[in-house]
């Protein structure tokens, strides 16, 4: 169980604070108080007096108040002597920046061994080491304790990370694109809290709507199976997973000091848990964009609006090949447009309202095709003419669905800044992508979400055997026996023939005759 004190602590030690700019830190002090941290400071250097105009103490220990967290930047062979300190001190959480742990070799690994017994010790909650740090965008929190050089806005999207320099991109992006995350933790060697308990806190936690994780490995797959299926019912879990080719199973053991997971066992285990796969990062944010900004469908019927039939037939073939339906419109629907669309406008979907068309048409039009109930969401294209603004376009499509419980996603096609110029837009409710097929994979995925969830919950003998699979795999890294095979086979309600397995040839007719049955064999070698 993640302690609240980890993402909500009022007071904060950073041991390793430093005058030196530049350091780690250093900058975990700047970005504390950058961020405007609402609880309180205590840098821990031993050879300063105060660091960034803040009063420095000697040890943990030196602080008369109660400390909550600890964040720990030092040599990785002095932080077992500093977590003794925490705890004696009653220090509830400890965040280890430090590097040079499992991720190095065995005398690293023995060193993490030693760290988590001292944790152990007297009950202290440990992120990394070999992290990047936690960050709580809460306004009543403002917790920054990392030293990411950029610091997110707030939002409802948490993150969970495996790598601390992914995760500084990540938040770089997300800032790029105005996406806020509420709460991001990367876990690093994960020694304690790793992905597992993360998720569990995260699908708790009322700040956070969208789940995303990056994931190398995976130590407890049942487990996270478990946490996963729970959560999911609630809200959307996306994951990506780095290493599934043989290479990169090996970076990943070499990045973080853990075994590689399987990338089978982690499909299956993700799959299991009603969690969406995305096969990049680039597809990860086009994802959470969706799920962060947009109702899910309650079907697969899609309706494209768009002013250029290139994009218009572009975005056709995506839908189709995402497994997405093209909407036939009613004829409600086409008389409507016919009388407040362009003469020259193409009615049937896509609907083509011309590079002539106004924000009025595209208003207009995007509210018919919202309002046809043979259609479960919408894909609005925009490909700039010189006198209409593409912000000036998204804000009419948010306008048109305003009230409504069908999905609504935007394409606007250009020059790199006009998503930038669509990103900010203050009151701007649609996601805005550069492509039609980063639209059509985002809607998919959220098709997915809804089945997922109108499925309900899967039936327990299901999931039994689903987990006997798990481990099995898990294990060996195999195939399945006969024997694993039928016994699966009877517990999911199979008919199957009685079988005994015989060391010797004489043993299954010696069988057969004593139960007066003719009988067959399989050799296995």
């Amino acid at each position: 169980m993640v302690p609240d004190e980890l993402f909500a602590p009022e007071s904060v030690a950073i041991i390793g604070a430093s005058r030196r700019k530049g350091s780690i830190g250093r900058t975990i002090v700047e970005n504390m108080l950058r961020y405007g941290y609402e609880g309180v400071i205590y840098p821990i250097n031993p050879k300063a007096k105060s660091i960034a105009g803040i009063k420095c103490y000697p040890s943990v220990l030196d602080i008369d108040d109660r400390v909550d967290t600890a964040i720990i930047a030092v040599p990785a062979c002095v932080v077992p002597s500093v977590l003794e300190d925490c705890g004696k001190k009653g220090v509830k959480c400890a965040v280890i920046i430090s590097a040079g742990f499992r991720e190095v070799g065995e005398e690293g690994a023995r060193l993490e061994d030693d760290v988590l017994s001292i944790a152990k010790k007297y009950g202290i909650r440990v992120v990394g080491p070999n992290c990047m740090g936690v960050i709580n965008s809460a306004p009543s929190i403002r917790l920054a304790g990392t030293f990411a050089p950029v610091l997110p806005s707030h939002g409802n999207v948490g993150f969970v990370s495996q790598s601390g320099a992914l995760g500084i991109a990540i938040l770089d992006y997300a800032e790029e694109i105005n996406m806020g995350i509420s709460k991001f933790v990367s876990v690093g060697n994960g020694a304690d809290l790793g992905v597992e308990e993360m998720l569990e806190y995260l699908g708790n936690d009322d700040d956070t709507d969208v789940i995303l994780l990056y994931i190398e490995s995976m130590k407890k797959p049942r487990v996270f199976v478990d946490i996963a299926r729970r959560v999911s019912r609630k809200k959307p879990i996306i994951a990506v997973k780095a290493g599934r080719t043989e290479a990169g199973a090996r970076a990943a053991a070499s990045h973080t000091g853990a075994l590689a997971s399987s990338w089978l066992v982690v499909r299956s285990a993700l799959k299991q848990g009603g969690v969406i796969i995305a096969s990049s990062v680039d597809e990860l944010f086009d994802y959470a964009l969706a799920f962060s900004l947009q109702p899910i469908p309650r079907g697969r019927r899609v309706a494209i609006l768009t002013n250029g039939g290139g994009p218009g037939i572009l975005a056709t073939d995506a839908c189709v090949s995402e497994g997405l339906e093209m909407a036939k419109l009613s004829m409600e629907t086409v008389q409507k447009m016919r009388k407040i669309l362009p003469s020259i406008a193409s009615l049937k979907n896509p609907v083509d309202v011309t590079p002539m068309a106004s924000i009025e048409d595209y208003e207009n039009a995007a509210k018919c095709l919202l309002s046809d109930d043979g259609v479960d969401a919408l894909i609005s294209i925009f490909v700039p003419p010189t006198y209409i603004e593409p912000a000036d376009v998204a804000m009419a499509v948010s306008r048109a669905s305003e009230g409504g419980n069908k999905p609504v996603l935007g394409v606007f096609m250009g020059k790199g800044n006009i998503l930038y110029d669509v990103e900010h837009v203050r009151g701007r409710r649609i996601p805005a992508y550069l492509f039609p097929e980063s639209a059509a994979r985002a809607l998919s995925a959220m098709c997915e979400r809804a089945e997922f969830l109108a499925r309900g919950e899967r039936d327990e003998i299901a999931m039994e055997i689903k987990y006997d699979v798990l481990d099995f795999v898990g294990d060996k890294h195999g195939v399945l026996s006969l024997n694993q095979s039928l016994a699966i086979a009877e517990k999911m309600g199979f008919k199957t023939p009685r079988y005994v397995f015989c060391a010797r040839e004489e043993s299954l007719q010696d069988f057969a005759k004593k139960n007066r049955i003719s009988a067959g064999y399989k050799g296995c070698c």
